[in-house]
């Protein structure tokens, strides 16, 4: 059963009002009291995607605490999405297809093609250590943008490394032919570590806002990036 876009808005924004409360205090064994939701994405989704208008974005994130692997670590990370011309990034809430999916790490957007800049922040860690920049093309209906595999520890404090950046192909198309068979093939576009843009910022940026769906900005205006 898929959640409405209008409920997982209203989930974002009781996410924010909140302060994300539930990583502050830096306990990883701790899960959050708004897990992520489950289900498949909504009608008014899926006929988007059909349009070319929005991409469903799979990736996933890996964790340990002192070498022993975390079950459902997306539910103890604060997602953001935002511009690649701004710093600033808004709280999002990823989508998960099953609770197994979500055991392993497995999460989901939708999104509308452009570029995007990206964090998956652990509690009590430097945000630029786990910025990235993902890029939806606009001929893509199932994305695959990467692993995240993040190690942490409780030594003294809560600490967790940078994270390493790893492609899981076969895991991914395991995981898009059982539950987006229908939507459209798998496309492979590994995020990477986000750098700044050098060029002129265009004059109009897309306003931050919470859309149907995941909460994200709109479509990014195509701009000439120097990315390849």
């Amino acid at each position: 059963m898929s959640t409405s876009p209008l409920i997982r808005g209203l989930l974002a924004i009781l996410f924010v009002l909140n302060g994300c409360s539930s990583f502050s205090k830096g306990k990883f064994g701790m899960v959050p009291e708004r897990p992520l939701p489950v289900g498949a994405p909504s009608a008014e989704e899926l006929y988007e995607i059909t349009r070319g208008k929005k991409t469903i974005v799979l990736l996933r994130v890996t964790m340990t605490l002192d070498k022993e692997p975390l079950k459902s670590p997306a539910d103890r990370l604060e997602f953001g999405l935002g511009s690649i011309y701004s710093p600033n990034l808004i709280p999002v809430i990823p989508q998960v297809v099953s609770e197994a999916s979500k055991n392993d790490g497995w999460v989901y957007f939708v999104l509308s093609p452009g570029t995007y800049n990206f964090w998956a922040l652990p509690p009590s860690s430097d945000p630029q250590h786990f910025r990235y920049q993902i890029e939806v093309p606009s001929d893509s209906r199932v994305l695959y943008a990467g692993t995240l595999s993040i190690n942490c520890t409780k030594a003294e404090s809560d600490a967790c490394s940078k994270p390493v950046l790893i492609r899981d192909e076969r895991g991914a198309q395991s995981l898009a032919e059982a539950s987006f068979r229908d939507v459209g093939p798998l496309k492979f576009s590994s995020m990477r570590r986000y750098e700044p843009p050098t060029n002129e910022i265009p004059r109009e940026l897309f306003p931050m806002a919470m859309l149907g769906g995941s909460s994200v900005p709109p479509t990014v205006t195509e701009t000439t990036a120097p990315y390849t």
